[in-house]
């Protein structure tokens, strides 16, 4: 663990919370689902020529099998029947992905964020000989159109029901030109949910493990019950750093005052709540973030404490409760647990053994930071090792500190454009 640094600078926390509100307040919705079966086959027929191979032959294909085989009376009847309302969204949001692929800047951007983030936990290179997991996919898709749900994925275990080998995470519409921040919770998306869907045996492991690491019966219980979100989580952090963990906790309480409540974490968790209690989950957070070998790792992590802090007193997981500094002694022992237990299902490595954020990380967000603060046009010299995680983290931090939010994620765009363009999967496509 990394030495104490001066506390990151987040003067502007604020400005980018209120951007990031606006951006969940935005009802604007993306273009109409095509639902006709004529008229959606010609649509995704049209859209071959924007596809990658690998998508072509893993996703379009694929699914126009699957509407052949259906027919118009068959398509139409599982939109309408109400035993299978999830399979028919999952649908529609994968044609709509297809349709949507390259057509704007902010689409490329967004699949380069989404793409990074998964094959940055399953390249071999990280991986260093771990086999590759049975579910393993395509990067999922993406699409802009359901304001209303926020950041969401369609994992592959759902998409897998329609013949596709690819997920699909939705993102609001607004977020194309607001709300900055909101572009770092596609790390708990695409490397949390999309990636546990992929390990099929690692989310019933993690489970077992926090339940060992804090007692079944206890908290231990309460996580491991959670633990598809709560890993979502952990891995989100390991992918693109400090500042997903800063951005879930305000995402959090957006999410909150765009419902009408007040912006600030809920310290209490029902039993029968399928989510951990917002503040359980920002300690998490925390707490991850200070096991990270980086410098200034505790700094960051003591910014996160304290603005959970603000917003509770007492935690309450079901009918156990805690105090603050209980809760963020039990989000240790749980952040210790789930980074460094050796893990069967990846052929006894580490979640943090195979992808922990780095102080190599935080130099390349450094240089990257100072790009997108300058005017001008951003180089397209990116340099050896500049991922999309290093870009959204260095748009964020530079943000927090003064930037202006819309027009940081202005730049933000072009610089994925120019990442995407030269990606091999989707160069030339």
């Amino acid at each position: 663990m990394s030495r104490t640094r001066p506390a990151p600078d987040l003067g502007h926390l604020a400005a980018c919370a209120d951007d990031l509100r606006e951006a969940l307040l935005d009802r604007t919705r993306g273009p109409g689902e095509v639902r006709g079966h004529a008229r959606l086959r010609r649509r995704l027929a049209a859209a071959r020529r924007r596809l990658p191979r690998a998508y072509r032959r893993g996703v379009l294909e694929p699914l126009l099998r699957r509407l052949d085989e259906l027919g118009p009376g068959g398509l139409r009847r599982l939109l309408e029947d109400p035993g299978e309302p999830h399979l028919a969204a999952c649908l529609l949001d994968l044609a709509t992905a297809v349709q949507q692929a390259r057509r704007r800047p902010e689409t490329r951007a967004l699949q380069e964020v989404v793409g990074d983030l998964y094959d940055g936990f399953l390249s071999a290179e990280a991986r260093d000989g771990v086999k590759a997991p049975p579910g393993g996919t395509l990067p999922p898709l993406v699409k802009w159109g359901r304001p209303d749900l926020g950041p969401y994925t369609w994992p592959v275990t759902w998409t897998r029901r329609l013949g596709a080998r690819a997920g699909v995470v939705g993102f609001p519409p607004a977020a194309a030109r607001r709300g900055l921040l909101l572009w770092a919770a596609l790390a708990h998306e695409t490397a949390g949910h999309d990636l546990l869907a992929a390990e099929e045996e690692l989310r019933p492991e993690l489970g077992r493990v926090a339940g060992r690491a804090l007692g079944r019966r206890g908290a231990g219980g309460y996580w491991a019950d959670r633990i598809d979100e709560a890993a979502s989580d952990v891995l989100g952090i390991l992918n693109m750093g400090p500042v997903a963990a800063l951005a879930m906790v305000l995402h959090l309480r957006a999410v909150r005052a765009a419902a009408g409540g007040p912006a600030r974490l809920r310290g209490q968790g029902p039993a029968r709540e399928h989510h951990p209690a917002e503040a359980a989950r920002g300690y998490l957070g925390a707490a991850v973030v200070r096991r990270l070998r980086f410098p200034g790792a505790g700094a960051w992590a003591a910014a996160i404490e304290r603005e959970v802090d603000r917003d509770v007193r007492v935690l309450r997981l079901g009918p156990l409760r805690f105090t603050r500094d209980g809760a963020k002694r039990m989000a240790a022992c749980l952040a210790r647990a789930l980074l460094h237990t050796r893990i069967a299902a990846l052929d006894r490595r580490t979640l943090a053994g195979i992808q922990s954020w780095s102080g190599r990380d935080e130099r390349m967000v450094a240089r990257l930071r100072v790009m997108l603060a300058r005017g001008g046009r951003v180089s397209r010299r990116l340099g050896a090792g500049a991922y999309a995680a290093h870009a959204v983290a260095a748009a964020a931090t530079a943000a927090l500190a003064g930037g202006e939010p819309a027009r940081l994620q202005a730049r933000l765009v072009a610089l994925l454009v120019a990442m995407n363009r030269r990606e091999p999967r989707w160069r030339g496509a």
